[in-house]
C-alpha cells in the first residue's frame, strides 16, 4: 500500500513526473516571489507530492453512446451513482497519508475514524447534506475533510476522465446531448476556476476533482444559469492576468485566468495558491462559492 511504501522506504525514489515537477518549480518560485504565500506553498507542494508519489490503479469503466446522451440528457454526470472503477485501497491509503500530511501539527482522531471510501460515494453521488452530517458526526470540521476527499480522488479520476474524453467528446454526444451546466460533466463537481485563451478568448471550466475541462460560454453563471449581462460582471486586478467573475443573481464567484495554453492537472493546484488573493477580493465582496 502507498502508507506502508512511505513508511518503509521515506519519499519513493522514483522519478517526478515532468508537468509536477514543473508546478512544484512553479510553486517555489511563487512562494519566493511572495512571502505571505510560503505556508501554503509550502503544503501544497507536500500535496502535489503526496497525491502523485506511486501510480495508481483505475480500471475501465464501461459505458456507452447511449447511456452518456441519456445520462446527459437528463443532467447527470458520468460518474454520478456508479461503482468507483479503482484501486479502493489505494485510495483509502491516499487519503489517510494525504491527512497525516495536511494533519500533522493537529491530528486530530476523528480523521482516522471517517470511512474515505463511502465519503467518497456520497460526494460523488452528490448528496452533500449526507456527506455533512457523517462528517461532523465524526466530530470533523466538513470543508477541510471534502478538500482532502478531492484532492485524493484526483489522480484516480483525472485518469477516469481521460479514459473517458474519446466518448465524452465525440461528435455524436455532442450533437445529440451537449453539456450546458455548469458542474462537471465527469463528476458534478463544481469548477475550481476557469481559463481564457487563444484570440477569441474562448473560456473554458476546470473541474478540480477530476480535472476535466469543458467550453463555457462567456456572458454566463455556471452557478445559477443566469444569462442576464446585468448581473453579471468582473472584478478586475490591476497588472494582473487574472480576475473575478461574479454574479449579482446569486452572489457567487469564479476565479478566471488568463492563458497561452491549457493547465495541467498539477499547474490546477499551482493556480489554486498563486490565486488565494482572488477568494479574500471576492469574499470581502460580499460573493461566495456554492456548497
Amino acid at each position: 500500500m502507498i502508507t506502508e511504501h512511505i513508511a518503509k522506504h521515506g519519499q519513493p525514489q522514483t522519478s517526478v513526473r515532468p508537468d509536477v515537477a514543473e508546478a512544484i518549480a512553479q510553486l517555489l518560485e511563487l512562494g519566493e516571489q511572495q512571502s505571505d504565500l510560503q505556508p501554503a506553498v509550502r503544503l501544497q507542494i507536500e500535496v502535489l507530492r503526496t497525491i502523485y508519489a506511486l501510480p495508481v490503479t483505475v480500471y475501465a469503466l464501461s459505458l456507452t453512446t447511449e447511456e452518456v446522451v441519456t445520462r446527459w440528457g437528463t443532467g447527470t454526470p458520468l460518474l454520478h451513482n456508479v461503482s468507483l472503477p479503482i484501486d479502493l485501497v489505494q485510495f483509502r491509503a491516499l487519503f489517510q497519508h494525504l491527512a497525516a500530511v495536511t494533519y500533522q501539527h493537529e491530528r486530530a482522531q476523528c480523521v482516522a475514524d471517517l470511512d474515505p471510501l463511502a465519503l467518497a460515494h456520497m460526494l460523488l453521488s452528490g448528496d452533500r447534506q449526507a456527506l455533512i452530517h457523517q462528517i461532523q458526526a465524526s466530530g470533523c470540521s466538513p470543508e477541510p475533510i471534502i478538500t482532502l476527499l478531492r484532492l485524493a480522488l484526483l489522480p484516480f479520476l483525472e485518469q477516469v476522465a481521460e479514459q473517458l474524453t474519446p466518448l465524452r467528446t465525440s461528435p455524436d454526444v455532442q450533437r445529440r446531448a451537449p453539456w450546458k451546466h455548469g458542474y462537471c460533466p465527469t463528476c458534478g463537481a463544481w469548477p475550481l476556476l476557469a481559463t481564457v485563451h487563444g484570440q477569441e478568448q474562448q473560456r473554458h471550466l476546470h473541474c478540480g476533482m477530476c480535472a476535466t475541462t469543458w467550453p463555457a460560454e462567456r456572458v454566463w453563471c455556471p452557478f445559477c444559469d443566469t444569462r442576464d449581462h446585468t448581473q453579471l460582471g468582473y472584478l478586475q486586478v490591476e497588472d494582473s492576468p487574472q480576475s473575478i467573475a461574479v454574479c449579482d443573481a446569486c452572489h457567487s464567484y469564479l476565479k478566471v485566468h488568463k492563458t497561452l495554453q491549457r493547465l495541467t492537472t498539477p499547474q490546477l493546484l499551482v493556480a489554486e495558491v498563486a490565486s488565494i488573493h482572488l477568494d479574500l477580493i471576492a469574499l470581502d465582496r460580499g460573493y461566495a462559492l456554492p456548497e
